[in-house]
C-alpha cells in the first residue's frame, strides 16, 4: 500500500539563538573529581597517554557517578581506550582538550572494519550486546582522528537512560575515517547529544537497531563522504541540524527508522541529490527546515520529491479524531538556560556544615550551606541521607551535584526532598544530582516546585517533580524519572526524558509542555492531559516492556490540546482516549503498528 504524505510547505526564517557554554571547567579539590594526570597522563602531544586514561577510566567506570577529569592538554594516543556507565568524563575546556590518535596508527587504517578511537562500552565482540549501560557522559572534549587512519570512528557512542555527549567535536586530521560517531551497537538511548559538530569521515553519525531513541540538538555535520546522519531502524529526534554537505546530510535506510527534524538548515548539496533520503515506508517528520544546494529537500517513496524550504512535511499516518487540521500544535521552544559556572574559589561545600549532620539527617547542613548566602552550593561526590526537607532559598542560584546521591529516608515517606518554595534568584540550576530512596518505590516528591523563579535540571537522574500553583518556568535535560505532576499556566521544555513506572507517570493539569525525544516504559498511563492544556512530544518511542491491560490507553486527553509524534514497541492496544466537550473517542492500534507519523488533538 502506498505511503502519501501531508506537507504544508512555505518560506520561513530559522532563528536559533543557543547560548555560549562555560569554557574552563574546574571544580574545588575536594570535590571528589578523578584528574587523569593523577594516573600519569601528561597531555602533552608527545606523550602515549594510552594506558593512563585507560587506568582512569577502568578504576572509574560503573559506579556512582564518578567524574573524570581531564585538565587543557592534547592527550595522545595510540589504541581505543573506553570507559563504560555511571561516569561523568569531562574536559576542561572543548577547544583546547583534546584527544588525539596518533597519525598512522596500527589497526586503524581499513574503513571496511572500523575501529573506534574512544569508546563508551568494552570494545570486545563478547559485550556486543549491553542492555544496561546507563548514565554516561562525555562532555567539553574533542576527539581527533588524526592523519593516515582512514578506519578509525571517532567515538562509539552508547549510553541508556540518561548520558549523552555534549560539548563535543569530533573531527578527521585529513577528512578520511568510517563514522565521526557509531551508535551502531545493540539499542543505543535514551540519551541526549547537545552542541555537537563532527567534521569529515565517510558517515558522521551512524545509528542503527530498533530500540531505544536518541535525540540530539544543535548538531552540526561538515564534509562527509556518504551521509551526514546516516540512521537504520532507529528512533531518532534531531533539532536545529547545521549540515554542510555535498552528500545527503540525512538518509533514513531501512522501514523501522523514524526521523523527526525540526529547525534546520542543510546546505552546500549537489545539484543532483537531496538533503533527505527517505526509505519508502519508514516515518519521517520534517518542521521548519530550510535546504540549500540540493534538488529537492526530500527524495521519499517511488522517487517522489519534496522542494524546500519545509514548514510542516507529515508522514502518511496522521491521525486526528476530531475535525481539525492535521498539523502539530507548534509550541514555541525556547533554548535551556546555560548553566552558570562561577571560579569554584567562591563556592561552598555542604561538608562545611558537616557538624550539623546528625542521625544520619545531611539536610540541616545542606540547609545551612544554602543560607550561608553564596550562589553555588556543592555536594563533593558521596551518598547524603536526609530525613528531612530542604528549602531552596536566598542567593542560591546552583545546586552542584558532583555526581553526588541524595539518598531519603522513610521519615520523608509523602513529603519532599527539595523543595524550591522562595523566590530567591530569577533562575535556579541543579546539576549533576541522583535521588533515591532508602526504601524503592515509596512515595517521596524530590522536587517540589512552588516558586514563580525558573528551575532548571541537568544530567540528573530519579527525581520525581511536582509544582505547586504559581510555579516559574522548568526546563529539563537528560532525565530518567517519574512521576511527573506539572501546575496550570507553568511553561515547560524537557530534552530527552526516560519515564517508567507502572503507574501514571505524567500529569499535565493546564500546562504548556513541550517535549523533544521520550522513552516511556511501563503499564502505566503515560500522560494525563487535561484543564486546557497544550502538549507536544516530538520523537523517542513507546515501549512498555511488559503486558499491558487491554483498557489502559498510552495517553489520556480531556478538553485539552495534544500532537505526538514517536514509534512504538510493544504498545498498548489502545493508544489514546481523547475527550472533548463531553465525547470520548479511543484510537486504537494495529497489532505491531511501529509509528505514530502525528496525532493531533485541539479543543474547537
Amino acid at each position: 500500500m502506498s505511503r502519501t504524505s501531508i506537507l504544508i510547505a512555505g518560506a520561513m526564517v530559522i532563528a536559533i539563538v543557543a547560548g555560549a557554554q562555560a569554557e574552563n571547567i574546574t571544580f574545588p579539590a575536594d570535590a571528589g573529581i578523578h584528574n587523569v594526570r593523577d594516573y600519569g597522563a601528561k597531555g602533552d602531544g608527545t606523550t602515549d597517554d594510552t594506558a593512563a586514561l585507560q587506568k582512569a577510566f577502568r578504576q572509574n567506570s560503573g559506579k556512582q557517578m564518578e567524574t573524570v577529569y581531564f585538565p587543557e592538554g592534547t592527550y595522545l594516543i595510540t589504541d581505543t581506550v573506553w570507559f563504560a556507565e555511571w561516569i561523568y568524563v569531562q574536559g576542561q575546556s572543548r577547544d583546547k582538550t583534546v584527544i588525539r590518535l596518533k597519525d598512522n596508527s596500527a589497526g586503524f587504517a581499513d574503513a571496511r572494519h572500523p575501529k573506534q578511537v574512544v569508546a563508551t562500552t568494552d570494545p570486545e565482540p563478547s559485550v556486543q550486546f549491553r542492555n544496561t549501560n546507563c548514565s554516561t557522559h562525555l562532555m567539553n572534549v574533542t576527539i581527533d582522528t588524526g592523519k593516515g587512519n582512514g578506519g578509525a570512528s571517532g567515538i562509539e557512542f552508547m549510553s541508556h537512560n540518561g548520558g549523552g555527549l555534549e560539548n563535543v567535536t569530533v573531527r578527521s586530521g585529513d577528512g578520511t575515517g568510517a563514522m565521526g560517531i557509531d551508535m551502531t551497537r545493540s539499542r543505543p538511548g535514551p540519551a541526549f547529544c547537545k552542541n555537537v559538530r563532527v567534521e569529515g569521515f565517510n558517515n558522521g553519525i551512524s545509528i542503527e537497531n530498533q530500540l531505544y531513541c536518541s535525540t540530539f540538538e544543535h548538531l552540526t555535520l561538515v564534509g562527509q563522504k556518504m551521509a551526514g546522519l546516516r540512521n537504520v531502524d532507529h528512533p531518532v529526534a534531531v533539532r536545529d541540524l547545521r549540515s554542510t554537505n555535498s552528500q545527503p546530510a540525512i538518509r533514513n535506510l531501512a522501514v523501522l527508522g523514524q526521523i523527526v527534524l525540526l529547525d534546520s538548515e542543510l546546505t552546500g548539496g549537489a545539484p543532483d541529490g537531496f538533503a533527505i533520503e527517505n526509505r519508502p515506508g519508514a516515518s519521517l517528520y520534517v518542521r521548519n527546515v530550510k535546504t540549500a544546494g540540493y534538488q529537492a529537500a526530500i527524495l521519499g517513496e517511488y522517487g517522489k520529491t519534496v522542494p524546500g524550504p519545509i514548514e510542516e512535511y507529515v508522514g502518511p499516518d496522521a491521525r486526528c479524531p476530531w475535525p481539525t487540521e492535521k498539523r502539530s500544535l507548534g509550541l514555541p521552544i525556547q533554548e535551556t538556560p546555560d548553566l552558570p559556572w562561577d571560579d569554584p574559589a567562591t563556592w561552598i561545600s555542604v561538608r562545611a556544615f558537616a557538624d550539623r549532620a546528625a542521625a544520619g539527617d545531611w539536610a540541616p547542613a545542606i540547609q545551612a550551606a544554602i543560607d550561608s548566602g553564596k550562589t553555588t552550593v556543592y555536594f563533593p561526590h558521596g551518598t547524603y541521607p536526609v530525613r528531612s526537607t530542604i528549602h531552596v532559598r536566598g542567593k542560591v542560584r546552583v545546586l552542584q551535584g558532583c555526581g553526588a546521591l541524595i539518598e531519603a529516608s522513610d521519615d520523608l515517606k509523602g513529603k519532599v526532598v527539595f523543595a524550591f518554595d522562595a523566590a530567591g534568584k530569577d533562575t535556579v540550576w541543579l546539576d549533576r544530582l541522583s535521588f533515591g530512596t532508602r526504601t524503592w518505590g515509596m512515595p517521596v516528591w524530590q522536587v517540589e516546585h512552588a516558586s514563580p523563579a525558573t528551575l532548571v535540571v541537568l544530567h540528573s537522574r530519579w527525581m520525581s517533580y511536582r509544582a505547586q500553583p504559581g510555579a516559574g518556568d522548568l526546563f529539563v535535560e537528560d532525565m530518567c524519572a517519574a512521576p511527573w505532576q506539572l501546575a496550570a499556566g507553568q511553561k515547560v521544555w524537557i530534552r530527552q526524558l526516560d519515564i517508567e513506572s507502572k503507574d501514571t507517570k505524567f500529569v499535565n493539569p493546564g500546562a504548556q509542555l513541550w517535549v523533544l525525544g521520550i522513552k516511556a516504559e511501563g503499564a502505566g498511563i503515560n500522560l494525563v492531559n487535561s484543564g486546557g492544556a497544550r502538549t507536544e512530544i516530538l520523537g523517542g518511542a513507546i515501549y512498555p516492556a511488559c503486558r499491558v491491560p487491554d483498557d489502559v490507553p498510552m495517553w489520556v486527553n480531556t478538553d485539552a490540546s495534544i500532537s505526538l509524534v514517536h514509534t512504538i514497541f510493544w504498545g498498548n492496544l489502545l493508544y489514546i482516549k481523547d475527550t472533548q466537550k463531553g465525547e470520548t473517542r479511543e484510537l486504537g492500534l494495529s497489532k505491531g503498528q511501529r509509528f505514530i507519523d502525528l496525532y493531533v488533538s485541539r479543543p474547537e
